[in-house]
Formats: structure tokens, C-alpha cells, sequence
């Protein structure tokens, strides 16, 4: 593409409100429209809207932090977040991005899919990571989903970030397809994976409540289509969505 059509299409964006020049004239940053319109997919989502009490009954019961998260393409993006009370804690946001893989969420729903899928998604060699805890390969995952399939929960053990673990159940349709996943983070190693089981059944719990409530309202459905097309794209890992450890968790 010519620097002429780059700098039309960046003109145009900044007209729409969607980037703000920076200071020196020169970058470029997210502007206001861009978060208005992310606001609006939120509020006007009713997987979001009906996932929250639910992970606001979970932060409330257990002290950490809840989140609801979507595939897309290899990464999970977070949609929501329910922070925990725990004095130190460590915070995801909503529209982050991280590698399917390395989060409970990811994994979770994952382990929804069948084998042809997760080729698909994946690939069949190496995986993305986040640290030296991080899943290296498929094989490593496969056996991981194989091991915690039959009780519908899946650990992450400072997979995303060090000294932080979590637990994830996938949400489905009807047909058992995942629509997306929710999750409980705290801090903890590797080492402590025997005391997951008990947070593992409260997740497993919630994500059926919250499958429960959706397939009730009717109002949000896995599209085979959508679903496929997200899977197929890779986009980008968002690497500078990396928070700060200060008064929060995942």
C-alpha cells in the first residue's frame, strides 16, 4: 500500500474519531469513537450482560477475581471482569488479548473442540506463550484438555503470568459448541494444583448457570459460521496489554 493511501485512511480514522494524533504529530493512538463503540458491544451484548451476575456471585463467594472471555482466532479476548478482594490482586481488562493456550479461559474452550478444530486454531507444533510455565506444544495441551475433559474444568499455572493460576469452564450452546469461557484467577504456582479441585467445581457450576440463562433468553447462539471465520483469522498478539501488578489479579 502507498503512503498516500496510508495516510488518506489514517486522515479519515482521525476525522471519525476512531485514532487521535499523538503529541509529536506523528503517531497515532486510540480515540474516543473506537472506545465507544467497544463500550457499546459490551452493553449491548447479552452474553455479558447475563455472564456478570453470575461472576460477581463467584468474586463475592471466593475473593478473586472472575473473567469472561471469546476465541478469536488463536487468542482469547476478554470481555468482562468481576475483581477480586484479595489485597493483592492482578487485572486483566477488557479488550486484552492473550494466547488461547496460556489462559484457564482459552483452555477451556478449547477443550469444547474436537481434534480437526483445534488443528485449525492452533496448528499442530508449537505454541505461542507467555512464560517460561506457558504450554510449549499441542501434544503438552492435548494431554492437559485429555486429563481434565471429564470434569469440565481446565488449571492454568502461571501460564499467562508468574504467580498467577486460575481455573476455566467453557460456556455452550445447545449443541455442547463453546461460546465462550469464564474463569477464576488468584495467586499461586504451579506447585499448588492438588487445591484447584474445589475451585474447579464453582467454575463448572457457573459456566453451566450462565449456559443455563442463555439458552433460556434465546438471545445469543454459537454461529458456525462466525465461529469458523474467527478461528481461521490470527490476528496479532496486543503484547503492550501486559498490566502492572498493583492492587489487582487474574
Amino acid at each position: 500500500m502507498s503512503r498516500t493511501a496510508v495516510t488518506r485512511i489514517l486522515t479519515t480514522l482521525e476525522q471519525a474519531g476512531f485514532l487521535e494524533r499523538a503529541a509529536d504529530g506523528v503517531k497515532y493512538r486510540i480515540g474516543v469513537t473506537a472506545c465507544e463503540v467497544g463500550a457499546l458491544y459490551l452493553t449491548d451484548n447479552p452474553l455479558t450482560k447475563i455472564a456478570d451476575q453470575t461472576m460477581l456471585g463467584l468474586t463475592q463467594q471466593t475473593g478473586f477475581t472472575s473473567y469472561l472471555g471469546k476465541l478469536y482466532g488463536d487468542e482469547i479476548i476478554i470481555l468482562g471482569v468481576r475483581e477480586g478482594s484479595q489485597p493483592i490482586r492482578f487485572l486483566w481488562t477488557p479488550g486484552d488479548r492473550l494466547p488461547a493456550a496460556t489462559t484457564a479461559t482459552g483452555k477451556a474452550m478449547l477443550m469444547s473442540m474436537d481434534r480437526s478444530e483445534l488443528d485449525r486454531i492452533l496448528g499442530v507444533d508449537r505454541l505461542t506463550g507467555l512464560t517460561a510455565q506457558s504450554l510449549q506444544t499441542r501434544d503438552d495441551l492435548d494431554r492437559q484438555l485429555h486429563q481434565h475433559r471429564a470434569r469440565r474444568w481446565v488449571p492454568m499455572m502461571e501460564e499467562s503470568y508468574p504467580g498467577v493460576c486460575g481455573v476455566g469452564a467453557a460456556i455452550v450452546d445447545v449443541t455442547g459448541a463453546p461460546i465462550a469461557g469464564i474463569s477464576l484467577s488468584f495467586l499461586g504456582t504451579a506447585s499448588d494444583g492438588d487445591g484447584f479441585d474445589r475451585y474447579g467445581d464453582l467454575i463448572v457450576a457457573a459456566a453451566d448457570t450462565i449456559s443455563q440463562k442463555l439458552r433460556a433468553q434465546g438471545s445469543y447462539f454459537s454461529s458456525t459460521k462466525n465461529e469458523q471465520d474467527n478461528r481461521s483469522f490470527r490476528a496479532p498478539i496486543n503484547s503492550s496489554a501486559i498490566p502492572a501488578m498493583d492492587d489487582q489479579e487474574t
